[in-house]
C-alpha cells in the first residue's frame, strides 16, 4: 500500500506470509497482482497443479516435494524475465531485473 501512496508501479514479489489477513486487509486493493509463494498442497485440485505431478511423475517416476514444486514456480516467475534480459545489451541487465523485481 505504501508503495502505490507513493506512486511506485511495479510488479511485486512476496513469500507465503503475504497471503496473512492482516496485511491484505492493511493493503487492500494494492494487493492485487502481487505474486507469492506457497507450500506445495499435494491434493490440490488445481489442473495446473495435476498437469506438473502428472508431468513431473512421468519425467521422474516419483510424485514431486517442496523443492521441485518450488523451484517450478520460481522458474515460471523468472523465465519471462530472463527472456526479456535476452533483448537487453549486457551491461543494462541487472539494472533492468532490479527495475522489475522488488524485495517484499
Amino acid at each position: 500500500k505504501q508503495a502505490e501512496e507513493m506512486g511506485i508501479k511495479t510488479q511485486f514479489l512476496a513469500t507465503n506470509t503475504f497471503e496473512n489477513k492482516q496485511i491484505l486487509d492493511v493493503a487492500g486493493e494494492a494487493s492485487e497482482g502481487v505474486f507469492y509463494t506457497y507450500v506445495f498442497n499435494e491434493n490440490s485440485g488445481i489442473s495446473t497443479v495435476k498437469q506438473f505431478q502428472n508431468n513431473y511423475s512421468q519425467k521422474y517416476d516419483r510424485l514431486p516435494e517442496f523443492f521441485a514444486s518450488t523451484t517450478y514456480d520460481a522458474v515460471r516467475i523468472l523465465a519471462p524475465l530472463l527472456k526479456e534480459c535476452k533483448k537487453i545489451q549486457s551491461a543494462s541487465r541487472t539494472n533492468y531485473m532490479k527495475s522489475r523485481i522488488t524485495p517484499a
